[in-house]
């Protein structure tokens, strides 16, 4: 068997170090996530708002924050303002107050897409109902946006969560700072460090990509997607890379948000959406109307990036383990117990590989 470097984990506090390295990453990315939201529901009520004025500094606000990169805005927050105004920032309060800014420009983007998605017969027929502008948010309006806004926002969060990451070039000692502290510290001794600790933080995930299209024309096939039809993306993403890589005949309509993306599926610009396979099954759930054509297109492979370069032999092995595993079922079984509630059965062979190999 060879050596997979998880005996580092167990020398001295190494272990504890990554617990606790987590802890700072895990704090620094839930205090930002619950300030976005929070502040996220106020930039979008005022993004919905009639006045000129409101309207154009909110969207100012939301231009500088997709501009500006987050590793920009760490640099600003944590170098600049303490030159500026001589205060003494701690890099893991200037890690939430940057990731606050970018996430409530990004929720509030979100919440102004819900709201000006309800139609404007609902608000009319609530007033002839009798109910006040109070009660018809409530009874109304606030149900529907919530329901519209569950998906979205759970996208925002978990890229919030991935990019926390960044704090770690401002001095934030978070669970990636920690890992590659031990692993240089172990490099001489244990050569292998790297997969043993890598193994711990990152798992194994099934990448693949799914295209949704409306009930009245379900696309199963890229081949039905004709010439002058296009296919939603969104910017930077994998969807946008592959197919221009791979269908370069397709046209795509390109957008910054997941928000704004949706709202074009749902305005008929395109002939469908290709994205990310469990957001766009998610996306289908939760808006009748829709359908998963495609539920995975692209690279199925079980993607290893410690090893998919280099060390043949611990690659191997993993496959291996994979192998035996899938005799044993153990992935659709591990689906079923965790996932099925989200996704459903119809789509669990889609989204699952039993037995793939990693990626070499």
């Amino acid at each position: 068997m060879p050596d997979l470097g998880l005996n580092v984990l167990f020398k001295g506090k190494n272990l504890t170090r990554l617990l606790g390295g987590l802890g700072v990453a895990l704090k620094i990315s839930l205090l930002s996530v619950v300030i976005s939201i929070v502040l996220g529901i106020v930039v979008g009520l005022l993004m919905t708002w009639k006045n000129p004025i409101s309207r154009a500094l909110m969207r100012c606000y939301l231009e500088i924050v997709r501009i500006m990169p987050q590793m920009v805005l760490l640099f600003l927050v944590y170098f600049g303002t303490t030159r500026i105004f001589g205060w003494n920032l701690s890099g893991e309060t200037s890690s939430v107050i940057v990731f606050s800014f970018w996430g409530a420009a990004e929720m509030g983007d979100l919440v102004r897409g819900a709201l000006i998605s309800i139609p404007q017969h609902q608000y009319e027929s609530a007033a002839a109902l009798g109910l006040s502008g109070g009660q018809t948010y409530r009874y109304i309006v606030l149900p529907q946006t919530v329901r519209r806004l569950s998906p979205l926002s759970m996208n925002l969060i978990t890229r919030m969560i991935k990019t926390t990451s960044l704090v770690l070039m401002i001095g934030v000692v978070e669970v990636l700072k920690v890992s590659q502290q031990i692993i240089e510290a172990n490099r001489m001794s244990s050569p292998n460090a790297a997969f043993g600790v890598y193994l711990t933080v990152f798992p194994y995930m099934n990448v693949a990509l799914g295209v949704v299209s409306p009930d009245s024309r379900v696309i199963k096939d890229l081949s039905e997607i004709g010439e002058g039809d296009q296919v939603i993306v969104i910017s930077g993403t994998t969807a946008e890379t592959y197919l221009a890589e791979n269908n370069p005949e397709i046209t795509l309509q390109k957008y910054d948000t997941y928000a704004n993306a949706k709202n074009a599926l749902e305005n008929g610009n395109a002939v469908a959406w290709a994205n990310d396979n469990t957001e766009v099954i998610a996306f289908a759930l939760q808006n009748p109307g829709y359908t998963v054509g495609i539920p995975s297109l692209g690279s199925q492979d079980t993607i290893a990036p410690a090893v998919s370069k280099g060390n043949e032999t611990l690659l191997n092995w993993i496959n291996d383990e994979i192998v035996s595993l899938a005799d044993e079922n153990f992935f659709h079984k591990d689906y079923e117990e965790t996932l099925v509630d989200t996704y459903g059965a119809d789509y669990e062979d889609s989204l699952v590989v039993e037995g793939g190999a990693a990626a070499q």
